[in-house]
């Protein structure tokens, strides 16, 4: 099994920060990234999102399941993004 993970608030995406920003320019700036259709969810995931995919997958419920791609982005690679006419 392996979880596919669409763009997530971590620290990671963090040390892309531009230089100059606040700690509140920076997060109106990803919030707003996710409100112009990084995903039709039109928001990121948060990590607490992604664990919370993880612990399902590595649950009991989903014993029979073995060599799958699970896809947790938000409707990104679903070609669902806002806008676009994908």
């Amino acid at each position: 099994m392996a979880l596919a993970p669409g763009m997530t608030g971590t620290p990671m995406l963090d040390v892309h920060r531009p230089d100059g920003l606040t700690d509140g320019e920076w997060a109106a700036a990803k919030a707003e990234f996710g409100r112009q259709g990084i995903d039709a969810l039109r928001r990121m995931a948060t990590p607490e999102e992604m664990a919370s995919a993880a612990l399902g997958l590595a649950s009991p419920d989903f014993a029979f399941q073995t060599g799958s791609v699970v896809l947790v982005d938000g409707g990104q690679l679903a070609g669902i993004w806002p806008g676009t006419g994908i």
